[in-house]
């Protein structure tokens, strides 16, 4: 089984092309931001470690992690970042790794494993392939106020939170350019990539 690792920073269209490659290619995804919000839910294995760090006022009137109140605090304090990580992280490739091992007992020949902070964690190494997603600044910016209606400081703050698209491009194996290209244009890259395989 070939794991391809897909990564790309915030707002490069990562849920766009997976789409793709699980609607239009019938590949299996395993999507690291979906099983993060799986670990902040009340009976899943981060909630307590959370709130352990952040404290009660970390969750919302229902007793949820509010991840909006969750992210002020980590995009704007790097070392709360970083305790965050060391719980979320080692989690999610438990959790990963335990879905791997399922595909690949029902036969799938290539899985995609989307990986937003794939650098950052240094995860590389658990895969065969990585693909970096690359959008230029402006089209980042762009995307975050259509679909978060952030500002461009607060869009900035999260994109200089990351690697640049340069420190990813040294790990990656494909690149798919995703500034304004159409569906059709995303798959002749996945194409390309895909008989390269």
């Amino acid at each position: 089984m070939i794991k391809i690792g897909l990564t790309g920073g915030i707002a490069t269209g990562k849920t766009f092309i997976s789409h793709i490659l699980e609607q239009d290619y019938n590949l299996p995804i395993i999507d690291a931001d979906k099983i993060v919000g799986d670990l902040y839910q009340k009976d899943k294995a981060g909630y307590l470690e959370i709130i352990k760090l952040f404290g009660y006022e970390i969750l919302d009137k229902n007793q949820e992690i509010d991840r909006t109140k969750l992210a002020k605090i980590i995009f704007s304090d790097p070392l709360q970042k970083t305790k965050l990580e060391s719980i979320i992280h080692p989690l999610v490739w438990q959790e990963t790794n335990s879905k791997l091992n399922k595909l690949e007992k029902d036969g799938a020949k290539i899985v995609i494993i989307v990986v937003p902070l794939l650098q950052e964690t240094s995860g590389q190494h658990r895969f065969d392939k990585i693909i970096v997603i690359q959008a230029d600044r402006q089209t980042q910016i762009k995307r975050l106020y259509e679909r978060n209606n952030f500002n461009e400081e607060k869009s900035l703050r999260i994109i200089n939170s990351q690697s640049t698209f340069a420190q990813k491009q040294k790990i990656a194996d494909y690149v798919i350019y995703n500034n304004l290209q159409t569906a059709t244009e995303i798959k002749k890259q996945i194409d390309d990539i895909l008989q390269d395989l």
